[in-house]
């Protein structure tokens, strides 16, 4: 009888029977969670799908939108003639860099070489970012002179925006004050006068320019706004009014 209660008491036996419950507890704890979550998991399936449909077909209208965009710009006579005039003049500048298409192609990592092809036959639209790229391989020195041609030729739009904030004017100034540089330049002997010397050439110098800038000024009728002395009429011409 002792030997049958201590095997009945023995730490083996509880241990063999509690292990069990908490395993069946495991088994059983999954399986409500699964019932429940189960159209929940099928409704953001299916929301997800949706979702990715309409951002394909955003995505295709997208681009469909822009090329037809881009070859209704083409279709017009005036384009046509632009754009053949701009690949043209893009052909001049590779030959003269000497470089072939591969290697403008390879330099500007295009993956369809065929594209400068079209471009310089005037069949296709240079992208604004190809623009700076050629502007960077081609025309570095002044690349702001290049970037605003080939913008007005392929985008109008963005050029006309570039033309109102006075952009276009910039490498005209810039030549502007190169030519007047140029003219000191031309004359050695202005840099062999002494400092008293060079002033007074200065100073004539700025009294013609002055002069010149007036005379053409009246000419092409660009000048000042007229002041309040100029607005007033003169003691002359004021008409005294009589009484009744």
């Amino acid at each position: 009888m002792t030997e049958r209660k201590k095997r009945k008491t023995s730490p083996t036996s509880k241990g063999r029977s509690n292990p069990k419950r908490p395993d069946r507890a495991s088994d059983e704890a999954p399986s409500t969670p699964r019932g429940h979550d189960s159209p929940l998991s099928s409704f953001i399936d299916s929301i997800s799908g949706i979702t990715t449909d309409l951002t394909s077909t955003a995505l295709k209208i997208a681009s469909r939108t822009r090329e037809t965009a881009a070859r209704a710009v083409a279709r017009t006579p005036e384009q046509l003639r632009m754009m053949a005039a701009a690949g043209e003049s893009l052909r001049d500048m590779r030959e003269v860099a000497g470089m072939t298409v591969i290697e403008v192609s390879d330099a500007l990592n295009l993956r369809d070489k065929s594209i400068l092809e079209a471009v310089e036959d005037g069949r296709e639209v240079l992208s604004f970012e190809l623009i700076l790229r050629l502007a960077s391989l081609v025309a570095r020195n002044d690349p702001l002179p290049f970037v605003l041609r080939y913008t007005r030729t392929y985008h109008p739009r963005l050029w006309q925006v570039l033309h109102d904030l006075k952009i276009d004017q910039l490498p005209i100034q810039f030549e502007r004050e190169r030519n007047f540089i140029n003219i000191y330049r031309r004359h050695d002997t202005a840099r062999k006068l002494s400092d008293a010397g060079f002033q007074r050439v200065l100073q004539f110098t700025q009294d013609a320019f002055d002069m010149a800038i007036h005379f053409v000024a009246e000419q092409e009728r660009i000048g000042e706004p007229p002041t309040e002395q100029d607005e007033e009429p003169k003691p002359g011409a004021r008409r005294v009014k009589r009484r009744s």
